[in-house]
């Protein structure tokens, strides 16, 4: 308990000095100014692409949960989704919604948990692939590194590589690595319910790897495109130049959960990489409000109703 209050309190003190470097780093007069100045066409369409976000989220969902119920109905899929969404509004890295499985009735809820686990990994390795591409691409045509720094960019995505590769190549290394887990686990506290995550693997074979990981390609995309119509409804900017700089900021974002709702670290993010391709603060720091408002907090919102609604009907 002491460690997870002191965890919480660590996270607050990042949340605020990222808060306080933005406030140093970009002036509240211009961000009025964008907005005073909006391409609406852009910013139409951007906000309008959380509809087929959420629509993908729900699909690969579906898909998940299905394989281990399919007596699951749709609304209790979607129900769930909006749910995770807003236990994820309050935990770094967005990991709350690994939870969302908690809110199926299910006989096979134990493993539908494990399941949630594996959809949020399922995001990371589809976030991973683009993020790659984009920081080698950016490293050796953009940026004005030296040598060794680009080599330890290299190096950590050749890591990337790897294990993506083993994961879709080499799985039953994965499943090796699992079965020690479980033999290690039952020495710790609250054995049974890592146990049961776990066991979720056993459920998600080969073929199951590659319809997931399309779902999360294509949400992964959208985002991408939502940060290119934000940006253009603020500054001006290329299709190929907002993509890049896109998945190298959300890569770098998931690769830093160290604040409240990644604030701070979100911003920064597409601030710098964005700011490469000419775009200034003020103007990337309202793109990352409105991805922010989009695909995190509009959802999150409506999610507290599910989780009052769920915890509602559970008393009773």
């Amino acid at each position: 308990m002491l460690s997870k209050k002191l965890t919480f309190y660590i996270k607050i003190i990042f949340t605020i000095a990222f808060v306080g470097y933005l406030i140093f780093k970009v002036d509240p007069a211009m961000i009025r100014a964008d907005f005073s100045s909006v391409a609406w066409d852009y910013f139409w369409i951007g906000a309008a692409l959380t509809l087929p976000n959420l629509l993908i989220q729900w699909l690969k969902w579906q898909y998940l949960v299905r394989m281990i119920d399919p007596d699951v109905s749709r609304r209790s899929v979607w129900r769930s989704l909006f749910a995770g969404f807003s236990i994820g509004l309050i935990t770094p890295g967005r990991i709350g919604e690994m939870g969302k499985g908690v809110f199926i009735d299910s006989p096979q809820r134990k493993l539908i948990i494990g399941f949630g686990v594996i959809d949020k990994i399922l995001s990371q390795i589809a976030l991973a692939v683009f993020g790659a591409v984009s920081l080698l691409y950016l490293t050796e045509f953009v940026f004005d590194f030296n040598r060794p720094t680009q080599l330890i960019i290299l190096v950590f995505v050749f890591w990337v590589v790897v294990a993506l590769a083993v994961m879709i190549f080499r799985p039953s290394s994965i499943r090796w690595l699992i079965e020690k887990l479980k033999s290690w686990v039952r020495f710790l506290p609250w054995n049974q319910h890592i146990t049961d995550v776990l066991s979720a693997a056993d459920e998600f074979k080969r073929h199951h790897f590659w319809p997931s990981l399309h779902y999360a390609l294509l949400f992964q995309w959208i985002v991408f495109i939502q940060i290119y119509c934000f940006a253009n409804a603020f500054h001006s900017i290329s299709f190929w130049e907002a993509l890049s700089a896109a998945a190298a900021a959300m890569f770098v974002k998931a690769l830093l959960p160290i604040t409240l709702m990644d604030i701070g670290v979100r911003e920064g993010a597409l601030i710098f990489f964005l700011g490469r391709f000419g775009v200034d603060a003020a103007s990337a720091f309202n793109t990352s409000v409105m991805i922010f408002a989009s695909n995190v907090l509009l959802p999150g919102l409506i999610g507290v109703f599910f989780v009052y609604k769920f915890r509602w009907f559970r008393e009773k």
